[in-house]
């Protein structure tokens, strides 16, 4: 006996209506790829700006509406939060305008960004480093000591930023040649590129490669973190080292200086260092830092007074029609009566 077929009805489910900034957001990043730190930037800021303007509707989101957002943020936060938050802000609505999501564009005609002045590079003094170093090497709260004198060294010889360090994988590590290659996954500007290591710097990797092959028996897989500060101190949690638990060092280190010290100071430390030099290499410096614009890398260089007044003694002299002092005329008119 034949079944008869039995008709089966397939719902369709309706996705769920875009209404607020922050769903908007939120269909950005399903759709675009995103390092997962910067996600969590892109929704915080929307929530943000949904709690400041009590998430209003996208079609009543206006220039007035932008406007107001930006004079409550800078009430609180400086300039170049503002231009943080806008930047991102800009990148959902634009990419919103492309898909048909939104149907204005309150961005046009308008200057939003802040003029930020450039102020110099925070750095670490030399005297502080030192400090640094010898806290950690003997404090009970950096254990193990030897493993973050390591850190501090790699951040300073190296001017890596703290992602970057994070990222290090031992494929990365090259001790033959005294190279060491930065993935894109840690890279501010998404690239990658290769870094001589300073001997120093050097002999510290040698070091933790011996330090990992007697805790764990063997040499370190390419795919293992480097600075995996888990296999040495259990109180941390997780399998490998994150960009948080290395926040953290820093900040237990800058309350016992009593100053601040962060991964970005060493490198601007670094930086500072190098291009401050006599005959340094503009060039070199760039690449070792990863800058895509040299004006970048000149923005460490200080003010060099002395060679400035070399440079303008070189001048020719000029007389002109200066005023002639009481003494030269005195001296003029002596000439005629002889």
């Amino acid at each position: 006996m034949a079944r008869t077929p039995v008709a089966t009805t397939v719902t369709s489910v309706e996705p769920e209506p875009v209404e607020t900034f922050t769903q908007l957001a939120r269909e950005y990043l399903a759709e675009t790829p995103l390092r997962p730190a910067t996600v969590q930037d892109y929704l915080q800021i929307a929530q943000i700006f949904d709690t400041d303007m009590s998430s209003p509707a996208l079609s009543d989101i206006s220039r007035d509406l932008l406007l107001r957002w930006r004079r409550a943020v800078l009430a609180r936060a400086s300039p170049t939060s503002w231009n943080t938050y806008f930047t991102h802000w800009r990148a959902i609505w634009r990419w919103a305008v492309t898909r048909g999501l939104v149907e204005h564009d309150p961005l046009p005609g308008t200057k939003w960004s802040c003029r930020v002045p450039r102020k110099p590079p925070r750095t670490v003094s030399h005297q502080v480093l030192d400090g640094a170093l010898a806290l950690v090497e003997n404090h009970r709260a950096f254990r193990p000591g030897w493993f973050w004198t390591l850190v501090l060294r790699t951040l300073y010889f190296t001017g890596i930023r703290r992602r970057q360090l994070v990222e290090l994988r031992w494929g990365d590590v090259d001790l033959l040649r005294q190279r060491l290659k930065l993935r894109s996954e840690g890279s501010k500007t998404h690239r990658e590129w290769d870094i001589v290591l300073h001997p120093e710097c050097a002999k510290g990797f040698v070091e933790l490669h011996e330090r990992f092959r007697q805790h764990s028996g063997r040499s370190p897989q390419d795919e293992e973190q480097v600075f995996n500060v888990t296999l040495y101190n259990r109180r941390y949690a997780g399998n490998t080292l994150k960009e948080e638990q290395l926040s953290g060092f820093f900040k237990r280190l800058s309350r016992h200086l009593g100053q601040p010290c962060s991964a970005h100071r060493l490198r601007h430390t670094l930086a500072t260092d190098l291009i401050n030099r006599p005959r340094a290499n503009l060039k070199s410096i760039q690449e070792l830092l990863g800058h895509t614009d040299i004006r970048t890398t000149l923005g460490y260089m200080h003010p060099d007074y002395q060679a400035q007044a070399s440079m303008l003694l070189e001048l020719p002299h000029i007389r002109g029609n200066s005023p002639t002092r009481p003494q030269d005329q005195e001296e003029d008119l002596e000439k005629k009566r002889r």
